[in-house]
């Protein structure tokens, strides 16, 4: 994983030759279509991995949060905390066949 600063962040877009560039999370600020500038050694609360796609980061996010709940059943009681991320990873893109699903 990248550093935490804008110029790690996908959605920095940097001026060439500079050590600033513009900021593309949110839409243009100013009335010209101009963003807003940043260095590219700032951050902020919405930092994205550039080295990253956004699939590869909701996936990675569903494996947390599966871990997570899985922590507090007892699925997890006889699992070590590594066995629990493993058993994550491997449920994470499984689905069920559709005569498992009950009807509701």
């Amino acid at each position: 994983m990248s550093e935490r600063v804008c110029e790690g962040c996908r959605f920095y877009a940097p001026f060439e030759g500079r050590a600033y560039g513009e900021c593309r999370r949110k839409p243009p600020v100013g009335s010209d279509g101009t963003f807003a500038q940043s260095n590219q050694l700032d951050w902020c609360g919405e930092w994205r991995d550039k080295t990253i796609t956004p699939e590869q980061e909701e996936r990675r996010e569903l494996i947390r949060r599966f871990a997570v709940a899985l922590m507090s059943t007892e699925w997890a009681r006889p699992a070590s905390p590594l066995g629990v991320w493993q058993l994550a990873i491997d449920q994470v893109d499984s689905e069920p066949d559709s005569s498992e699903i009950p009807n509701s």
